[in-house]
């Protein structure tokens, strides 16, 4: 669909949303509940089910999927809700349906859309934080799922990399993230056990311990090893200094230096010059010159 027939089907799309809302709640549909839900349903599913046979059948336009999924995420919310579901479930349907799309979206194109693994794992943590929440998990654990969750989606948008050097950004949030997993973590275990809490103070020495070890070897990796005995240094040898009064240039004889290349243009002079004669001299035309071949030859005088 061209961009004009996008805006003509969500306008009318949002308008019949909005209509049958507002009639829900002026109580115009209360007795058509179970039929209008059933009916939204369909209606939803159809929609998002046909999106993304358009978007299968044109893979160029990969957006599709996002409203196709979200479509389907909201004819879930219609059906859960209809069958009385706790609200939980109700919320965690929409939030999985939106990070299955960003996820499709990634396997479609792993190495130019690796962004789509972010919104796909912050949906999927925060579909894990309700469920939890919803179970009774006190808030430490939940807050330890969801540092840690978030912490594992940068750590595989580094691991799954084709390049990484360029996407070692995203080491800085994974780290960050994963520290406040274990201070929650540490917080969280000492509740369960009042002996434990003593201990858990010194867990930030595993931090310490970590930072030596980097730092070791960073700084191995940052000296370059010596060539071993007998291997030509890669490095041009020094020229050793020259002694006291010697000439601060000098040419070797064992190394002769290499002729130049430069070419030089000699001046062009223009004179006048005397026509020559077949011989003028005999210095010209050798030894085998006879004068009196030269005297018989020559025109007579007027």
């Amino acid at each position: 669909m061209s961009r004009p027939r996008d805006s003509i089907f969500w306008g009318i799309l949002l308008l019949l949303i909005g209509a049958a809302f507002l009639l829900w709640n002026l109580g115009v549909l209360a007795s058509y509940q179970a039929t209008i839900g059933w009916i939204a349903v369909g209606l939803f599913g159809i929609l998002g089910v046909s999106i993304l046979v358009a978007q299968v059948l044109g893979p160029q336009a990969w957006w599709r999927v996002i409203p196709g999924m979200t479509l389907l995420g909201i004819a879930g919310v219609v059906l859960l809700s209809i069958q009385d579901a706790p609200p939980v479930w109700i919320a965690s349907a929409l939030f999985a349906a939106i990070a299955l799309a960003f996820l499709i979206i990634y396997a479609g194109e792993r190495q130019e859309r690796w962004w789509a693994l972010v919104p796909f794992g912050a949906m999927a943590v925060m579909v894990a934080v309700m469920i939890l929440s919803n179970a009774g998990w006190p808030a430490t654990a939940v807050g330890v799922v969801l540092f840690a969750g978030m912490g594992l989606v940068f750590l595989l948008v580094y691991g799954l990399a084709k390049d990484r050097r360029a996407l070692a950004w995203a080491l800085t949030p994974a780290v960050a993230l994963v520290l406040m997993a274990l201070v929650a973590l540490a917080a969280y275990v000492a509740t369960l056990n009042s002996a434990l809490a003593g201990g858990v103070r010194f867990w930030p020495v595993l931090l310490v311990i970590l930072g030596v070890v980097l730092i070791g070897y960073g700084v191995t990796r940052s000296r370059k090893p010596a060539p071993p005995p007998g291997q030509l240094s890669a490095q041009p040898e020094a020229v050793a200094p020259a002694a006291s009064g010697t000439a601060a240039f000098t040419m070797s004889d064992s190394q002769p230096a290499a002729p130049s290349r430069r070419m030089e243009r000699s001046p062009i002079t223009l004179h006048d010059e005397p026509p020559k004669s077949e011989a003028t001299s005999q210095q010209e035309l050798g030894d085998d010159f006879d004068i009196y071949d030269f005297l018989k030859s020559a025109p007579p005088e007027s």
